[in-house]
């Protein structure tokens, strides 16, 4: 799974946007960059997982080692 870092929506491997962008010339030849992004916004995107706990999509950055998110993390310590 992948989550949008613009618009935050989560979305599969296969629904990634993929698009050519004009960089000018080349030896006299058009340029252009393949570019990918997220399908609803075009948005820069990162590898999610699911939170052990709530079973939300998140960013690996935004997971603990024990793959949980901020919330749970907050949640499982107030329980201890």
């Amino acid at each position: 799974m992948q989550k949008c870092l613009e618009c935050g929506k989560v979305f599969e491997d296969d629904e990634i946007a993929y698009w050519e962008e004009s960089r000018g010339e080349f030896w006299g030849f058009p340029a252009y960059e393949t570019m990918s992004g997220c399908p609803h916004c075009e948005g820069a995107y990162e590898e999610a997982e699911k939170c052990e706990s709530c079973g939300e999509y998140f960013t690996l950055d935004e997971l603990d080692e024990n793959h949980l998110c901020e919330d749970c993390r907050e949640d499982s310590d107030e329980e201890e």
